[in-house]
């Protein structure tokens, strides 16, 4: 389109111009949409890696607990042993029953502190997760939003500023012509 200023527009400038105001709304909406895309990707991705990191948590929980545990086990029989073994006084019975109480005392506590932690370390996860990854996508939105109606915006202001101008022209090609302006 030639810029012109003293010559009025054309129905061709004008549809030009309406058919430049559609793609921009084409690529708005394929923009909106590679965006949203995007952030589902991201989500999807997220999601996937948390629950790698969760069970490999669980693993490696798992099999440190069972080794503190073997440990904790073999270090209370030895200590009871060496007990057992020079106390002058006490029935054999009651050391055998106190041994299998503390043992027995010792994993069930393990398990369920280690259970506790796992729980608790996963529901924090999940909860850093979901609001960094919605923090993200608002911000994307607003900031979407605000360009998209600043667009608007331009293309409106443009359209205003041509109609006056158009309208300028023509009454100045009445009072030429000799015609009166209404």
């Amino acid at each position: 389109m030639v810029h012109d200023h003293s010559s009025p527009a054309t129905k061709q400038d004008i549809a030009l111009l309406m058919e430049s105001i559609g793609k921009l709304y084409d690529d708005i909406h394929n923009f909106k949409e590679d965006v949203k895309e995007n952030v589902e990707q991201k989500i999807t991705a997220s999601e996937e890696r948390m629950k790698e990191h969760t069970a490999s948590a669980v693993t490696g929980s798992e099999e440190r607990m069972k080794e503190h545990v073997a440990k904790a086990v073999m270090g209370s029989e030895e200590r009871m042993k060496k007990h057992m073994a020079s106390a002058v006084t006490g029935s054999e019975e009651r050391m055998k029953k106190h041994v299998a109480k503390a043992v027995m005392g010792s994993e069930e506590r393990m398990k369920k502190h280690m259970a506790s932690a796992v729980t608790g370390s996963e529901e924090r996860m999940k909860e850093h997760v979901a609001k960094a990854v919605t923090g993200s996508e608002e911000r994307v939105m607003r900031h979407f939003d605000v360009v998209a109606e600043d667009l608007r915006h331009d293309v409106l202001g443009a359209n205003r500023d041509e109609i006056e101008s158009i309208k300028d022209r023509v009454v100045r090609i009445e009072r030429h012509v000799g015609l009166q302006a209404a």
